[in-house]
């Protein structure tokens, strides 16, 4: 899956499967979608165990009237159900980073607790879009821990419904593409 990107000068929140196979692209409907707000330059990660896509900040952007571009830096945390192919809003528990784009972020963990479930996620570097910054540490020098209770699932799983589309989706970089964990591999 890619999620968002900008197209002429405009964030866009399309999220769009890609097959490696063959070679081809599809939007997909994921419920919730209009309460994203478009972005690019997010960064995502996917909690495997519990199919979830995770996005973090990123920044909006629309063209200017007479040229330019407005720019707004964000610092959401959104939830893609990979399951029930919908969209949710999460705080996370304790602090957390502020606006930021152009930065990583890293599931490591996921446990069941009294809270339900939680991931564990990294956010390394970025920009927060100030020239210069305040922090005794620059937004590309840190690293923040976000801890997340992972909303319970639904009771009825849903198959992903592939929209129609008569072309390939429009190029939309930057996007944010959840990496795929890796293969286990054994130590000899």
């Amino acid at each position: 899956l890619v999620f968002g990107g900008s197209v002429d000068g405009c964030a866009v929140n399309e999220l769009v499967a890609l097959d490696g196979t063959a070679l081809t692209a599809a939007r997909v409907d994921a419920a919730g979608a209009a309460a994203v707000t478009p972005r690019h330059s997010a960064a995502a990660a996917l909690c495997a165990a519990d199919d979830y896509a995770i996005i973090h900040g990123g920044c909006e952007c629309w063209p200017l009237e007479g040229g330019g571009t407005h720019n707004r830096v964000l610092h959401d945390v959104l939830l893609l159900d990979l399951r029930a192919m919908a969209w949710a809003v999460l705080a996370p528990a304790g602090p957390a980073p502020g606006l930021r784009f152009k930065h990583s972020l890293c599931a490591v963990a996921a446990a069941s607790g009294n809270g339900g479930r939680r991931a564990v996620l990294f956010v390394f570097g970025g920009s927060d879009g100030a020239a210069q910054s305040d922090d005794a540490v620059p937004p590309s020098e840190q690293l923040w821990r976000l801890d997340l209770t992972l909303p319970p699932r639904p009771a009825k799983d849903v198959t992903p419904q592939l929209l129609p589309s008569p072309a390939t989706p429009t190029p939309a970089p930057p996007h944010a593409q959840p990496a795929a964990a890796p293969a286990a591999t054994t130590a000899r």
